[in-house]
C-alpha cells in the first residue's frame, strides 16, 4: 500500500496507559505515514529507527467529507498527526485539543 503522505521528524516519545507514563524513550526519530484503509484513513506511526522500531502504532482516522470526526488507537492525537492531516487538506477542528 502506498502512503498518501509521509512525515519524518524527531520528538520526545512516551508510552502511557490509564495509570500514566510507563516508558519514556526520549527524543527519537519518528515516521508518520497516512494511508487509505478499507473504510477510513490510517496513520502508521513508527517510533525509533525504521529498521528496528521501539513501537509501531496504527491510528484510525474517521472523516465525513474533508472533516475529521474521530480517531482511535491512541489516548490523544499527537500534534504531529494533526499537522499531517492538515497538510493532506483535512479539517481537524473536531479532534484538536
Amino acid at each position: 500500500m502506498k502512503a498518501l503522505l509521509e512525515k519524518r521528524f524527531k520528538c520526545r516519545v512516551v508510552s502511557e496507559n490509564s495509570f500514566g507514563v510507563v516508558a519514556d524513550y526520549g527524543v527519537i526519530d519518528n515516521i508518520m505515514s497516512l494511508y487509505q484503509g478499507n473504510s477510513n484513513l490510517v496513520i502508521e506511526w513508527i517510533a525509533g529507527p525504521e529498521n528496528n522500531p521501539i513501537q509501531v502504532v496504527s491510528i484510525g482516522i474517521w472523516t465525513v467529507g474533508k472533516k475529521v470526526t474521530d480517531y482511535g488507537g491512541v489516548f490523544s492525537l499527537p500534534k504531529e498527526a494533526v499537522a499531517l492531516l492538515k497538510e493532506y487538506g483535512l479539517d481537524t477542528t473536531e479532534v484538536e485539543e
